[in-house]
């Protein structure tokens, strides 16, 4: 998402690594939502496609909603619902990743509102290989040949 008139790249790099263009960018774009109605198709469409291509290659999509990370407890995204939604008609299993960090202070792994530091990174990532490990999303399950012992 771009706020101001910048290359994708270099707005990219100062969204991760300036607070000051962090914070201006979200207040732009908060300021564009209030005055423009959102349009989920700039969403939705990149994601059917995305779907579509998994399914060709026989494998499975899951989309993981990152969570709102300011106060004392991390928070779904206002776009969770659209994303079930979408996940509903398709068949594409959507994890509210809030859930995962019950109990966890967002101060502890948050960059910025919605960006992972290392630990938060961590955290997410042995959640989402549970997570894999328990719903059959083994390789051998998305087509992959099973492991060879030796």
């Amino acid at each position: 998402m771009r706020a101001l008139p910048l290359p994708p790249r270099l707005s990219d790099f100062l969204l991760v690594h300036s607070r000051i263009y962090a914070a201006l960018t979200k207040s732009l774009v908060g300021r564009r939502r209030d005055q423009e109605p959102v349009d989920w198709t700039t969403v939705s469409r990149p994601l059917e496609a995305i779907h579509e291509r998994a399914l060709r290659q026989g494998a499975r999509m899951l989309i993981l909603d990152s969570p709102e990370l300011h106060g004392a407890a991390a928070q779904p995204t206002g776009d969770l619902a659209l994303l079930q939604e979408f996940g509903a008609r398709h068949g594409v299993e959507v994890i509210d990743v809030s859930e995962w960090l019950r109990g966890v202070d967002p101060r502890q792994i948050a960059l910025d509102g919605c960006h992972f530091n290392a630990e938060g990174s961590r955290i997410v990532g042995e959640r989402l290989g549970e997570y894999l490990l328990q719903h059959d999303l083994k390789p051998s399950a998305l087509g992959a040949p099973p492991p060879t012992s030796s």
